[in-house]
């Protein structure tokens, strides 16, 4: 794979262990080549940014082309691959909380009615990795409006 060329990926698997992200995906181009992305994600929550470090690229593959791929990837390109998968992340978090706040949430209460939410403000205040999922603590502040059975409140 030599630099510059893109290739298509699928079978995108992601894996969550306690402090590690750990990404993996099927090269489409080159069959049976696997690349996995492995980093430490922290949540800087004073300025509302996910951080990655001990970014890591590997190449699974029997071509010697994609096998060098991820230790070019990692001594070459480095600081500039964590740093821009960095930034997308973050744009992707700023744009989902600024539609959170135009566009109302809606839960239901199962047999009870409907809480509909309306934020104003939304912080992460902690963001741990765990064995299988994510532990998320939000602050939310907004307007909750909350209909029980015909009732509103």
């Amino acid at each position: 794979m030599p630099i510059g060329d893109q290739y298509q990926l699928h079978h995108f698997s992601i894996r969550i262990q306690p402090g590690v992200l750990i990404i993996e995906a099927d090269i489409v181009d080159k069959p049976g080549s696997v690349i996995r992305l492995t980093c430490q994600p922290s949540w800087d929550a004073q300025n509302q940014k996910m951080l990655l470090d001990g970014f890591d690229i590997k190449t699974k593959s029997k071509n010697i082309l994609v096998k060098s791929a991820g230790w070019v990837a990692n001594k070459l390109i480095h600081g500039k691959i964590d740093k821009k998968i960095e930034e997308q992340i973050n744009d992707l978090y700023q744009s989902m909380r600024e539609k959170i706040k135009t566009q109302p949430l809606s839960f239901p209460i199962k047999g009870q009615g409907l809480i509909n939410l309306k934020a104003n403000s939304i912080n992460i205040i902690k963001l741990e990795l765990m064995e299988g999922n994510i532990e998320v603590d939000v602050e939310v502040n907004g307007v909750f409006n909350i209909e029980l059975n015909s009732l509103s409140l």
